[in-house]
């Protein structure tokens, strides 16, 4: 099932999704002989009640963003976005002591998402802030030894990004832009896997 929503209001232009998503999950043992003695099974263990189970996701977007200014050599621009959504388990994955699987339908996404944006336009200059703040969520990592592979979840916790640009505009066709990504945190866990490291970058743009 899916909504959809587009109007122009004063404020700017609304954007409205809904949907609504059930998955059927076909899922096979594999617990073959092809399997090596070394690999933990319990890891691998799916148990029959887990074929055909059915996973469901809500989903709803809003976002709103501003006109574009007007024409001359100034003008703001600014966009606000919000997701949530909400996931179901029908499977035995992951229900029990051990980890079995690398996905855990319930968790693995985030609930709450926002994202903000605003920016201005002044002379040859364009300045532009950029915010996101995300709820948390559980990932997944593996760990290998000489006797088995075992998955351990992960809880990535709530955190808050912001970024900045700074752009000059040099000519008509070549733009002299300096970014800095997540300049609020030297890093940050967005993920099991290693943490994201603040970054400033600099780039020219020659546009023909």
């Amino acid at each position: 099932m899916r909504a959809e929503l587009d109007a122009d209001t004063r404020l700017g232009i609304l954007t409205l999704n809904a949907y609504r998503n059930g998955v059927h999950e076909s899922v096979i043992n594999p617990l073959l002989p092809s399997v090596p003695d070394w690999v933990d099974q319990r890891v691998y263990v799916v148990q029959a009640s887990d074929l055909l189970r059915l996973n469901n996701a809500s989903i709803l977007r809003i976002g709103l963003a501003g006109h574009p200014p007007p024409a001359g050599p100034s003008g703001w621009r600014w966009d606000a976005g919000y997701a949530f959504v909400a996931t179901t388990n029908g499977t035995d994955l992951n229900q029990g002591p051990a980890t079995t699987s690398v996905i855990d339908y319930a968790n693995s996404v985030p609930r709450n998402t926002i994202i903000l944006h605003v920016g201005r336009t002044w002379r040859k200059f364009d300045f532009d802030l950029y915010g996101r703040r995300q709820s948390s969520c559980v990932d997944f990592q593996s760990t290998v030894s000489s006797s088995m592979i075992a998955l351990e979840a992960v809880e990535v916790g709530n955190y808050v990004s912001l970024s900045g640009r700074i752009a000059y505009h040099l000519t008509p066709h070549v733009t002299l832009a300096l970014t800095a990504r997540q300049f609020n945190a030297a890093s940050l866990m967005t993920t099991a896997g290693p943490a994201v490291e603040r970054q400033i970058l600099g780039l020219l743009t020659v546009r023909f």
